[in-house]
Protein backbone atom coordinates (compact mmCIF):
# COMPACT_ATOMS: atom_id res chain seq x y z
CA UNK A 1 0.00 0.00 0.00
CA UNK A 2 1.34 3.42 -1.01
CA UNK A 3 1.49 6.06 1.71
CA UNK A 4 -0.78 9.08 1.30
CA UNK A 5 0.91 12.15 -0.01
CA UNK A 6 0.76 15.12 2.33
CA UNK A 7 -0.27 17.45 -0.52
CA UNK A 8 -2.93 16.98 -3.15
CA UNK A 9 -1.65 16.10 -6.59
CA UNK A 10 -1.62 18.80 -9.21
CA UNK A 11 -4.44 18.53 -11.70
CA UNK A 12 -3.49 17.20 -15.12
CA UNK A 13 -2.15 19.81 -17.48
CA UNK A 14 -4.53 21.40 -19.96
CA UNK A 15 -2.77 21.00 -23.32
CA UNK A 16 -4.98 23.56 -25.06
CA UNK A 17 -4.35 26.17 -22.37
CA UNK A 18 -0.61 25.51 -22.48
CA UNK A 19 -0.64 25.98 -26.26
CA UNK A 20 -2.50 29.31 -25.90
CA UNK A 21 0.01 30.50 -23.28
CA UNK A 22 2.95 29.40 -25.44
CA UNK A 23 1.46 31.26 -28.43
CA UNK A 24 0.88 34.40 -26.35
CA UNK A 25 4.44 34.27 -24.99
CA UNK A 26 5.95 33.86 -28.47
CA UNK A 27 3.84 36.65 -29.99
CA UNK A 28 4.83 38.96 -27.15
CA UNK A 29 8.46 37.99 -27.62
CA UNK A 30 8.31 39.01 -31.30
CA UNK A 31 6.86 42.43 -30.36
CA UNK A 32 9.52 43.03 -27.71
CA UNK A 33 12.31 41.76 -29.97
CA UNK A 34 11.40 44.48 -32.49
CA UNK A 35 11.99 47.31 -29.97
CA UNK A 36 15.17 49.33 -30.65
CA UNK A 37 18.16 47.68 -28.93
CA UNK A 38 19.71 51.02 -28.02
CA UNK A 39 16.61 51.88 -25.97
CA UNK A 40 15.54 48.50 -24.57
CA UNK A 41 17.02 45.36 -23.06
CA UNK A 42 14.71 42.32 -22.96
CA UNK A 43 15.28 39.48 -20.51
CA UNK A 44 13.41 36.34 -21.49
CA UNK A 45 12.38 33.93 -20.42
CA UNK A 46 11.99 35.23 -16.90
CA UNK A 47 10.80 32.20 -14.97
CA UNK A 48 7.90 32.54 -12.57
CA UNK A 49 6.50 29.90 -10.23
CA UNK A 50 5.28 26.59 -11.65
CA UNK A 51 7.34 26.98 -14.82
CA UNK A 52 5.41 29.93 -16.17
CA UNK A 53 7.42 32.33 -18.30
CA UNK A 54 7.37 36.10 -18.51
CA UNK A 55 9.46 38.84 -20.08
CA UNK A 56 11.21 41.71 -18.38
CA UNK A 57 11.66 44.82 -20.51
CA UNK A 58 14.20 47.37 -19.26
CA UNK A 59 14.27 50.63 -21.19
CA UNK A 60 14.47 54.37 -21.04
CA UNK A 61 10.77 54.21 -20.13
CA UNK A 62 11.25 51.97 -17.06
CA UNK A 63 11.19 48.33 -16.00
CA UNK A 64 8.24 46.09 -16.92
CA UNK A 65 7.41 42.54 -15.89
CA UNK A 66 5.24 41.31 -18.76
CA UNK A 67 2.97 38.28 -18.59
CA UNK A 68 1.23 37.23 -21.81
CA UNK A 69 -2.17 35.54 -21.93
CA UNK A 70 -4.55 34.37 -24.65
CA UNK A 71 -7.80 33.43 -22.92
CA UNK A 72 -10.53 31.78 -25.02
CA UNK A 73 -13.02 34.61 -25.27
CA UNK A 74 -13.48 38.31 -24.72
CA UNK A 75 -11.85 40.21 -21.86
CA UNK A 76 -12.90 43.45 -20.24
CA UNK A 77 -11.40 45.06 -17.17
CA UNK A 78 -13.63 46.41 -14.39
CA UNK A 79 -12.17 48.00 -11.26
CA UNK A 80 -8.71 46.59 -12.01
CA UNK A 81 -9.93 43.01 -12.47
CA UNK A 82 -10.09 41.27 -15.86
CA UNK A 83 -13.36 39.51 -16.61
CA UNK A 84 -13.51 36.76 -19.23
CA UNK A 85 -16.59 35.97 -21.25
CA UNK A 86 -15.76 32.61 -22.81
CA UNK A 87 -16.59 31.72 -26.38
CA UNK A 88 -20.10 30.27 -26.57
CA UNK A 89 -21.16 31.61 -23.17
CA UNK A 90 -22.51 35.11 -23.76
CA UNK A 91 -24.32 35.23 -20.39
CA UNK A 92 -21.57 34.55 -17.86
CA UNK A 93 -18.29 36.21 -17.02
CA UNK A 94 -15.51 34.86 -14.83
CA UNK A 95 -13.13 37.07 -12.84
CA UNK A 96 -9.42 36.66 -13.52
CA UNK A 97 -8.05 37.72 -10.16
CA UNK A 98 -5.39 34.99 -10.36
CA UNK A 99 -3.56 36.69 -13.24
CA UNK A 100 -3.44 39.95 -11.27
CA UNK A 101 -1.72 38.20 -8.35
CA UNK A 102 0.62 36.33 -10.72
CA UNK A 103 1.77 39.66 -12.16
CA UNK A 104 1.90 41.83 -9.03
CA UNK A 105 3.76 39.46 -6.71
CA UNK A 106 6.75 38.78 -9.01
CA UNK A 107 6.93 42.46 -10.06
CA UNK A 108 7.20 43.48 -6.42
CA UNK A 109 9.77 40.76 -5.72
CA UNK A 110 11.85 41.79 -8.74
CA UNK A 111 11.80 45.41 -7.58
CA UNK A 112 13.26 44.30 -4.22
CA UNK A 113 15.89 42.15 -5.94
CA UNK A 114 16.95 45.03 -8.22
CA UNK A 115 17.31 47.28 -5.17
CA UNK A 116 19.50 44.70 -3.39
CA UNK A 117 21.72 44.11 -6.46
CA UNK A 118 21.92 47.57 -8.06
CA UNK A 119 21.13 49.81 -5.11
CA UNK A 120 18.32 51.52 -7.02
CA UNK A 121 14.77 51.77 -5.78
CA UNK A 122 12.76 51.36 -8.97
CA UNK A 123 9.19 50.36 -9.51
CA UNK A 124 8.75 47.29 -11.67
CA UNK A 125 5.54 47.85 -13.60
CA UNK A 126 3.30 44.78 -13.86
CA UNK A 127 1.80 44.30 -17.33
CA UNK A 128 -0.59 41.65 -18.65
CA UNK A 129 -0.58 41.42 -22.44
CA UNK A 130 -3.80 40.01 -23.88
CA UNK A 131 -3.87 38.26 -27.26
CA UNK A 132 -7.61 37.74 -27.36
CA UNK A 133 -10.58 39.99 -27.91
CA UNK A 134 -9.99 43.03 -25.68
CA UNK A 135 -12.09 45.97 -26.91
CA UNK A 136 -10.70 48.37 -24.27
CA UNK A 137 -7.22 48.03 -25.82
CA UNK A 138 -5.37 49.38 -22.78
CA UNK A 139 -6.45 49.74 -19.16
CA UNK A 140 -4.05 51.21 -16.62
CA UNK A 141 -4.65 51.01 -12.87
CA UNK A 142 -2.43 52.17 -10.03
CA UNK A 143 -0.89 48.67 -9.78
CA UNK A 144 -1.18 46.90 -13.13
CA UNK A 145 -1.70 47.55 -16.83
CA UNK A 146 -3.66 45.39 -19.24
CA UNK A 147 -2.79 45.96 -22.89
CA UNK A 148 -3.70 44.21 -26.13
CA UNK A 149 -0.66 42.68 -27.80
CA UNK A 150 -1.03 44.82 -30.93
CA UNK A 151 -0.72 47.95 -28.73
CA UNK A 152 2.16 46.81 -26.51
CA UNK A 153 5.09 48.43 -28.35
CA UNK A 154 3.32 51.78 -28.72
CA UNK A 155 2.24 51.75 -25.08
CA UNK A 156 5.80 51.02 -23.88
CA UNK A 157 7.20 53.83 -26.05
CA UNK A 158 4.60 56.26 -24.66
CA UNK A 159 5.67 55.81 -21.05
CA UNK A 160 7.63 58.63 -19.36
CA UNK A 161 11.42 58.41 -19.28
CA UNK A 162 12.91 56.83 -16.16
CA UNK A 163 16.40 55.57 -17.09
CA UNK A 164 19.42 56.61 -19.14
CA UNK A 165 21.57 54.14 -21.13
CA UNK A 166 23.87 53.43 -18.18
CA UNK A 167 20.84 52.80 -15.98
CA UNK A 168 19.34 50.43 -18.56
CA UNK A 169 22.56 48.40 -18.68
CA UNK A 170 22.91 48.29 -14.89
CA UNK A 171 19.29 47.27 -14.26
CA UNK A 172 19.23 44.79 -17.16
CA UNK A 173 22.32 43.07 -15.70
CA UNK A 174 20.65 42.86 -12.29
CA UNK A 175 17.54 41.31 -13.92
CA UNK A 176 19.70 38.82 -15.84
CA UNK A 177 21.39 37.85 -12.56
CA UNK A 178 17.98 37.29 -10.94
CA UNK A 179 16.84 35.22 -13.95
CA UNK A 180 20.00 33.10 -13.73
CA UNK A 181 19.39 32.58 -10.01
CA UNK A 182 15.84 31.40 -10.77
CA UNK A 183 17.29 28.90 -13.25
CA UNK A 184 19.76 27.58 -10.66
CA UNK A 185 16.96 27.08 -8.13
CA UNK A 186 14.70 24.96 -10.28
CA UNK A 187 13.05 27.51 -12.54
CA UNK A 188 14.84 25.97 -15.53
CA UNK A 189 14.04 27.66 -18.84
CA UNK A 190 12.50 25.33 -21.42
CA UNK A 191 14.91 23.90 -23.98
CA UNK A 192 15.67 26.31 -26.79
CA UNK A 193 15.14 29.34 -24.52
CA UNK A 194 17.88 31.53 -23.16
CA UNK A 195 18.33 34.66 -21.19
CA UNK A 196 18.74 37.38 -23.78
Amino acid sequence: MMPRLPFPRRPPRDAEREQRERDAYERTHRVLDALPEQQWSIVSPYELRHGQRAHVAVGTNGVYLIIARKPPGSVRVKDGVPWLRQIGDAQRERAGTDVVRKALEPASALSRQIRSRAGRALAVHAVVVLWSEFPQGTVETSQITFVHGRDLAGWLRSRPAELDRAGIDEIAQAVKDVAAEHARHGHTPPSGSQVA
